[in-house]
């Protein structure tokens, strides 16, 4: 099972650079000790403008082992320092979901779409039949999918599904597919009858 770390920044006004630059260079130093890490900028949709920073692990074993060692690296510590005394933004997290179905991309996708959706842990036996279904209707898309669903968080009732596109060409072409697919459409209404769609963003990799 694939565990993700979720850090969120909201920029302060004027500071969207600063904030983007210190992103990139906390996901550069968590590579550094068995993350898969990156950094994206939301562009459309809830908390627009926001920086998130992921960190993708096989197993919570080796989650612990990166955070404790990358928290101490000097230049993490310098980042850390860099923050407190010059604020550039709010920061939320980190937080800790779980892939339920599906893993991180395995080929360069940097544009993403998550829609976020609030339902009861008993509704996760009819998510996983919806996934299967969602998978095999973006596949011939080109479109890579992936559900995820919280392990420490404030919210446990979210579960969200990832929907991953080679470029912003890739997102609007294959988008404009799924509009005219009624099988994606049925698939969307049953999504409804299971769960409450809250949230949803287009994300870009920096």
């Amino acid at each position: 099972m694939t565990y993700i770390s979720v850090r969120e920044v909201t920029p302060n006004i004027g500071k969207a650079a600063e904030v983007k630059s210190r992103v990139q260079r906390g996901a550069a130093i968590m590579s550094k000790y068995g993350s898969n890490a990156w950094a994206t900028q939301v562009l459309v949709g809830d908390g627009v403008g926001d920086f998130h920073v992921y960190g993708a692990y096989e197993n919570l074993k080796n989650a612990s082992k990166s955070f404790q060692e990358f928290s101490v690296d000097p230049e993490m510590i310098s980042l850390v320092q860099e923050g407190q005394t010059d604020p550039a933004g709010t920061i939320r997290g980190p937080w800790i979901g779980r892939l339920m179905y599906g893993n991180p991309a395995s080929s360069p996708m940097p544009v993403s779409v998550h829609r976020d959706y609030n339902l009861p842990r008993s509704g996760y036996p009819a998510v996983m039949e919806l996934a299967a279904k969602l998978e095999a209707i973006m596949k011939p898309l080109g479109v890579d999918i992936a559900i995820g669903a919280p392990l420490i968080h404030h919210d446990h009732e979210m579960i969200r599904a990832i929907y991953r596109f080679s470029s912003l060409d890739h997102w609007g072409e294959a988008v404009d597919q799924m509009s005219q697919n009624e099988a994606f459409a049925k698939l969307i209404s049953d999504a409804g009858e299971v769960g409450t769609l809250k949230k949803s963003r287009l994300m870009l990799t920096l």
